[in-house]
């Protein structure tokens, strides 16, 4: 009979001291979308894209435009073109569309490539940012409020992190 009353104190201790664990948790929300909006690291990333992904662009554009002309002539002057000529021209065009094809979906993949680098970066320098504000002031949980459906007396550590961007990362 001793034996089970010494394992009742030592659960019911247990579960006291778990409640209590529970309890003391300091616990943040941060709203991840809204620091990825507004991070200058995502400004200087749109500009370094739209830099390195330009010079494709205008390629595929001319390509585009001189498809464009080639079509137009074919249908301004098809009738009275000579068979010969019409059927170069016709070739050329389906060239042109073969080659604009592929240049376009190298394009897509390479942009969404960088994208996708360019937004893993950001991230991680965003959390970087939640983990020195959560270190500073001692938060054991730090959730992001897109998630939580419900938040009361839980502090938004959003515009800290926001803040703590403009100064260097230790």
């Amino acid at each position: 009979m001793k034996f089970f009353f010494k394992i009742f104190i030592g659960l019911f201790l247990t579960i006291l001291s778990t409640q209590t664990f529970c309890c003391n948790n300091k616990i943040a929300v941060v709203n991840v979308a809204k620091i990825f909006e507004q991070i200058p690291l995502k400004k200087f990333f749109v500009k370094k894209l739209e830099n390195d992904l330009n010079p494709q662009l205008i390629k595929i554009q001319k390509l585009q435009n001189e498809l464009n002309s080639k079509i137009r002539m074919i249908q301004d002057q098809g009738i009275s073109m000579i068979p010969s000529e019409k059927i170069k021209l016709e070739k050329d065009i389906e060239k042109l569309k073969n080659i604009l094809i592929i240049k376009t979906e190298n394009f897509k993949k390479e942009n969404n490539k960088k994208q996708i680098e360019a937004r893993n970066i950001i991230l991680n320098h965003i959390q970087k940012l939640i983990n020195i504000i959560a270190k500073k002031e001692h938060f054991n949980i730090v959730f992001d409020s897109t998630f939580v459906l419900y938040i009361k007396n839980i502090k938004d550590i959003t515009n800290e992190v926001l803040a703590q961007d403009k100064l260097p990362i230790k």
